[in-house]
């Protein structure tokens, strides 16, 4: 008999509501079914917002038993399962707190986090750069990329032909030890951290510093839309030499981010803001983004590290280097 993985919670859901578990395409980690998998097979006659969805997964409540007068369930109609099993305190307060089993993808990231601050001794150096000139190249580039290909072009895409550009001049920073050797890698497979309600996921723009922006602006979407529909390969999270972690669209000066092991560094961007700078003895306002670079110390020395930011620094004051081949 075959055995089908699934955690408790949806076996019951599932056995509750005769649903075969082999006809349940699972989400989770090797193909396990996840209780949302099991509610996605609930009547089509009645459907959950997103949200409502999401907070059924996560305190793994049973739909099918809840009634909604608009035909959908909404967030409200979930708070009051919640409250009338308990979930709250008595005097209708909320709870003081809330507890999951720590499975599935946030306990891989915890032990991959945990493995490499334990075996990576780790240093992070930080540069607020001049952005000014990149931004203005990217909002001209975002028209033509509009136009003539149909996509939005971001800064990530630029950032990831920057990145690769730069690893390919500073091969020291493309490096990673693997069994007592170190491995210098001839080409620049550029992972992209994608933040997912259940985690992060680093799918990998592969030869990034060989491709043109085109090529990675519609590689790069097509990674992170299958990142947040869970649909990635494992060839496609998997290889990368290096990663980038982007935090512009939130109030983070800098930040250290912890790197992807086996990979030797990461480069992790934060806001960006416009300050007044002094440029030829005048002040000027400048668009400036915050950057750190965290690098494994067993084989990136400082000095490798402080180039490789020099170098990005020159790229950002040049943007049109991302339409040459380099």
């Amino acid at each position: 008999m075959k055995i089908i993985p699934a955690v408790p919670a949806a076996r019951r859901i599932a056995s509750e509501r005769n649903i075969d578990l082999s006809a349940v395409k699972g989400t989770g980690d090797y193909g396990a079914v996840l209780t949302r998998d099991i509610l996605a097979c609930k009547a089509e006659s009645v459907k959950l917002t997103p949200v409502a969805a999401a907070m059924a997964d996560y305190y793994q409540i049973d739909t099918a038993s809840i009634s909604s007068g608009s035909g959908k369930i909404k967030k409200a109609d979930i708070l009051a399962q919640l409250n009338s099993m308990g979930g709250g305190a008595e005097d209708g307060s909320a709870a003081e707190f809330d507890e999951m089993p720590m499975n599935g993808m946030r306990n891989v990231i915890a032990e991959n986090m945990l493995n490499s601050l334990s075996t990576q001794p780790q240093y992070t150096m930080c540069a607020e750069l001049d952005t000014t000139e990149v931004f203005k190249f990217l909002a001209e580039a975002k028209k033509a990329f509009s136009a003539y290909a149909g996509t939005k072009l971001t800064f990530t895409d630029v950032m990831v032909k920057m990145t690769a550009v730069a690893l390919r001049l500073h091969p020291k920073v493309n490096s990673s030890l693997v069994d007592g050797t170190i491995r210098r890698y001839n080409t620049a497979h550029v992972g992209i951290a994608v933040a997912l309600d259940e985690g992060l996921i680093v799918p990998v723009v592969k030869y990034a510093d060989r491709l043109s922006l085109s090529a990675i602006n519609r590689l790069g979407h097509d990674l992170i839309t299958k990142a947040r529909e869970n649909r990635l390969t494992k060839d496609q999270y998997s290889g990368s030499s290096f990663s980038i972690s982007n935090l512009g669209n939130y109030p983070v000066d800098f930040s250290t981010p912890i790197i992807n092991t086996p990979e030797g560094g990461i480069l992790g961007i934060s806001k960006t803001s416009k300050k007044p700078v002094v440029m030829d003895d005048e002040i000027v306002i400048r668009t400036m983004t915050g950057f750190s670079l965290t690098l494994d110390h067993r084989i990136i020395d400082g000095i490798e590290g402080a180039k490789f930011l020099k170098t990005l620094e020159e790229l950002l004051a040049n943007p049109m280097c991302v339409l040459v081949d380099l």
